[in-house]
């Protein structure tokens, strides 16, 4: 359903982008001007995308001439710059900016959203692995025996459609999740609605549903698992709705917010580097802001098409864009390229060569820039290839035609040459080795 950039330049370079559309060019006007906040940011998440440390990103920035003259950094600052500017962007105020600009780049001009998820997990707080600590309780006089009993606690709103964080929580468990709704969505990025919030049995409550279906207008689906089991009617309105009219299809998508959680702790680490409270709460914002930021790069592409298209409907006729029929569609599909029947809605388009030229003309970015040269040199390709095979078919139809009364070796050269234009046949598979248990002959009577 998405992917996350694996290019570390290309995640510095659109952190720049960024942080250039919401934050000021410099912190105040006494600064000494020498870097910009949109570069530091930039650095910052380059850290939590390599998972480095401050010394390590300034090592990191020192040999990568190139990727610094990608953010017109022209020197690289010391290590305590960074571990400055993070005590000052990686605040509440100027993080749910930058969560803000990443949700609407992805989402473009759609503002509502049909399904999103809400969950909480723990990462850790400390280096030191299980099997050590497992380790040292065997011995006489151990002196390691027990995990620490606080970590960080990041609590997720995330949209099911596409993975992106749209709110997040920062807390310090174990805490149950019963009041993290209220704060999660009262950080919810200004302009977006959604339409239906699931959540486990950890968020069931009267007062969750009342929140969210009274003060936001969502449609909550958290199931009513809480207190001692009994046969008894839940307590509270909404409660009793979950226990008659539980929609476990639309509840099934809930784990698509375990997802983002594994995409995070895959890919940027479980465990934070942070020792105090408040380094630890910044460490949590910046992986949220790193998974938007790896989240938005493959779907800025598909978005602006799609914005571009709805927008501009007589700038498409049939002509130059056309919808796929189900055979069509049905041919095209892969095991593991193409979803599922479930999730497809509807059928995809397709673009004709003029439709390609006309939505090459919105693409801006660098890599959307590269792919439309490469749309239009295709085309232009495609149509050299045609109009020299047109031109190679009337020459020989010429040269027959003069060939008709010589010898017979000159007309099957050119029939020769007319089977070579034509396309091969499709290869035949090739039979397969038989596999499995066979009886030797003469064990059996």
């Amino acid at each position: 359903m998405s992917e996350t950039c694996k290019s570390p330049r290309t995640v510095l370079v659109t952190a720049w982008k960024v942080a250039t559309a919401v934050l000021p060019l410099y912190s105040h006007r006494f600064s000494p001007k020498k870097f910009t906040q949109h570069q530091l940011f930039a650095c910052l998440v380059l850290k939590a995308f390599l998972k480095a440390d401050y010394r390590g990103l300034a090592a990191i920035l020192k040999d990568t001439a190139e990727w610094c003259d990608a953010i017109e950094l022209e020197k690289v600052p010391h290590y305590t710059t960074f571990q400055k500017a993070a005590e000052r962007l990686l605040c509440i105020k100027p993080v749910a900016g930058l969560l803000g600009e990443t949700v609407s780049q992805v989402m473009g001009q759609r503002r509502c959203v049909p399904l999103a998820a809400i969950d909480s997990t723990g990462l850790e707080s400390r280096h030191t692995s299980r099997y050590f600590i497992q380790r040292r309780s065997r011995e006489s006089k151990p002196w390691k025996t027990t995990e620490y009993s606080r970590y960080p606690k990041l609590g997720l709103l995330v949209d099911c459609s596409n993975h992106v964080v749209l709110s997040y929580l920062t807390e310090q468990g174990p805490k149950p999740d019963t009041r993290d709704l209220e704060p999660t969505l009262a950080r919810l990025t200004p302009g977006v609605r959604i339409e239906w919030l699931t959540g486990d049995a950890g968020y069931d409550s009267e007062e969750n549903h009342q929140i969210c279906r009274e003060r936001h207008g969502i449609r909550s689906l958290i199931p009513p698992r809480q207190g001692r089991p009994t046969d008894k009617p839940a307590s509270g309105r909404y409660r009793r709705l979950m226990q008659t009219r539980f929609n476990k299809k639309r509840y099934g998508q809930r784990w698509q917010v375990e997802t983002v959680v594994s995409m995070i702790k895959r890919r940027l680490g479980s465990s934070l580097r942070g020792r105090t409270y408040w380094s630890r709460r910044r460490d949590l914002m910046l992986l949220v802001l790193t998974h938007n930021i790896m989240i938005f790069l493959p779907f800025n592409l598909i978005q602006q098409i799609k914005d571009f298209y709805r927008a501009n409907l007589s700038r498409f006729p049939a002509d130059f864009m056309f919808q796929l029929t189900a055979e069509e569609v049905q041919s095209m599909r892969s095991q593991i390229a193409t979803a599922s029947k479930r999730n497809i809605r509807y059928r995809p388009r397709a673009f004709t060569e003029h439709g390609a030229f006309m939505a090459a003309s919105i693409l801006n970015t660098p890599r959307a820039i590269d792919v439309s040269v490469y749309v239009v040199r295709a085309f232009v390709k495609l149509r050299e290839l045609l109009s020299t095979h047109k031109e190679l078919a009337h020459k020989l139809a010429e040269l027959e035609r003069k060939a008709s009364s010589h010898d017979e070796a000159i007309q099957s050269l050119v029939a020769a040459i007319r089977r070579l234009m034509q396309p091969p046949p499709s290869a035949l598979p090739a039979a397969r080795p038989d596999r499995g248990w066979r009886p030797c002959r003469g064990s059996h009577p």
